[in-house]
């Protein structure tokens, strides 16, 4: 039996495997951008795939590999993206050219957690814009300043609660304590009500 043409062609597969793998891997390095070199599959995510590193320690990493530079170059697996630094490009983006950058990542199933899935950075096209027509006039720069003020009283109550928690209840359920800061955060800067729900055990309740 012949193997020649076997060999040749799994050789061909794995030529033609290892090209759809690596095949943006020289991007930034073409275009002179500051990153990370990628290894072949994993990209830059190696170390996390292998949960050697957490993801806010490898953004960090990213983020403090050059301080002079605007941007820098990442990939996550396959995927090249641009991690941006500059404040400049950042405002570009979010707000000057804002109708450019519409679609963003559907990292939540809507269908499966509508409430996250909803929010306005997992929305795209027409109904990211609807949504964000409809939220801009509530949150002008004068408007958040004023609900920093209110957020911030409402961190420091919060915050207050949790150190003087006693030992036996330091291990908590953080989902029932971060709804009520979301209430006291809600009663403040929409409807104008100081409450302290975690020592009031209230819930605001619209209708």
């Amino acid at each position: 039996m012949d193997y020649l043409p076997i060999a040749l062609s799994l050789v061909a597969v794995l030529v033609a495997l290892y090209y759809f793998i690596t095949r943006n891997h020289n991007l930034f390095k073409k275009h002179g951008i500051v990153h990370i070199p990628p290894t072949p599959l994993f990209g830059n995510m190696g170390l996390l795939a292998r949960r050697q590193i957490t993801i806010m320690d490898l953004l960090t990493k990213t983020y403090q590999l050059d301080s002079k530079a605007k941007y820098i170059g990442f990939y996550e697996f396959l995927t090249p993206e641009i991690v941006l630094r500059d404040l400049d490009l950042i405002k570009a983006v979010t707000m000057k050219n804002v109708e450019q950058f519409s679609d963003h990542r559907p990292l939540v199933n809507k269908k499966v957690d509508p409430m996250l899935g909803g929010m306005l950075f997992m929305l795209n096209g027409d109904q990211w814009k609807h949504h964000r027509n409809m939220l801009s006039p509530t949150f002008t720069s004068s408007k958040i300043k004023t609900m920093f003020k209110l957020m911030s009283e409402c961190a420091s109550r919060f915050a207050e609660h949790l150190s003087n928690l006693p030992e036996e209840q330091r291990e908590t359920e953080m989902k029932g304590l971060l709804t009520k800061y979301t209430n006291d955060v809600i009663a403040s800067c929409v409807y104008n009500v100081s409450i302290d729900s975690v020592k009031e055990q209230r819930v605001l309740c619209v209708r």
